[in-house]
């Protein structure tokens, strides 16, 4: 069987395990590295925008394993 063959993926699932994460605080490196840096508020949401998105694409592959 070759990678990901029969896998479910499911990007909402892996978006609300994120958000999840982040509410029980396990996952906020980046949100503290934004804090250190001199950008605006828009900008630091445009980089948190991007993050997430990385976050759950590596929770997909992450998962991307496992069968349903």
């Amino acid at each position: 069987m070759s990678r990901g063959e029969g896998v479910y993926k499911d990007r909402d699932e892996a978006s609300e395990l994120f958000k999840e994460l982040c509410f029980e605080e396990y996952s906020n490196l980046y949100g503290t590295l934004l804090d250190c840096c001199d950008i605006d508020d828009d900008e630091k949401a445009q980089v948190k925008g991007f993050f997430d998105n990385k976050v759950v694409s590596l929770i997909n592959y992450l998962v991307s394993d496992l069968s349903d």
